[in-house]
């Protein structure tokens, strides 16, 4: 991959994980206020669990971006 491409994917996925960190900070802030047993409850922690996914995808972009021939699974 071009440099030029391989900063532009890494400014994109820093870009996006800033956003991510603002869904799970405000998905915090709710979760505090409910009860453990709401059933809202259980939709925020869903919330939380996919940005952690999301997260640990982007952080995986920039090093795939690296890599001359990134084996599908590691990326």
């Amino acid at each position: 991959m071009r440099q030029p491409a391989r900063s532009e994917l890494a400014q994109k996925a820093h870009q996006l994980n800033n956003l991510l960190s603002v869904i799970q900070g405000y998905a915090d802030l709710l979760l505090l206020d409910l009860d453990p047993n709401d059933d809202r409850a259980e939709l925020l922690r869903e919330i939380l669990r996919a940005s952690d996914q999301a997260s640990q995808l982007t952080a995986s972009l920039p090093r795939c971006s690296r890599e001359v021939n990134p084996l599908p699974e590691a990326c």
